[in-house]
């Protein structure tokens, strides 16, 4: 995808995406990731 609309992304979209991907398998169950979201 080369075209970014120009307005920001509602809230709620971001949070659940950011729960699904804390819910991603990891190696040893580790989970070594950590999320920053900027707006």
């Amino acid at each position: 995808m080369r075209y970014f609309p120009n307005r920001p992304v509602p809230q709620t979209i971001i949070e659940n995406a950011l729960l699904a991907a804390g819910t991603a398998p990891s190696g040893a169950n580790q989970q070594p990731w950590y999320f920053v979201a900027i707006s």
